[in-house]
């Protein structure tokens, strides 16, 4: 998952780490609330596949009051640990082939002005 405001550079800096062009579409910063954007690409790494899920953070910050940006990001974090636990917790779980779409790391970007934090 990647989070800050537009404009920071998350898409980039992901497509620099993979080597590959990511495909979201680009954002403004008129949107009014957060919207989560979330994409699954196929990634070869030193012979080994990897299944790599992005999640980026479209409007994050954006806003004028911005004390409840936070709240759409871990409300879906939460929903993503409650769905696999549920998976977990059945007698007859086959977690062999669950599409795992827990976040398992959230890089942060922060604004170099610093009048946000």
């Amino acid at each position: 998952m990647c989070v800050g405001e537009t404009g920071m550079g998350k898409t980039t800096l992901i497509e620099s780490l993979f080597n590959m062009k990511l495909d979201f579409p680009p954002c403004n910063n008129e949107l009014k609330t957060v919207n989560l954007l979330s994409k699954s690409y196929d990634v070869v790494e030193g012979g080994i596949r990897l299944k790599l899920t992005i999640v980026e953070t479209a409007g994050f910050g954006d806003q004028l009051d911005k004390d409840k940006s936070a709240e759409v990001i871990v409300e879906y974090i939460n929903e993503q640990f409650e769905k696999y636990l549920k998976e977990e917790l059945k007698i007859k779980r086959c977690l062999d082939y669950y599409d795992d779409t827990r976040i398992h790391a959230c890089l942060y970007f922060i604004s170099p002005t610093g009048h946000g934090l």
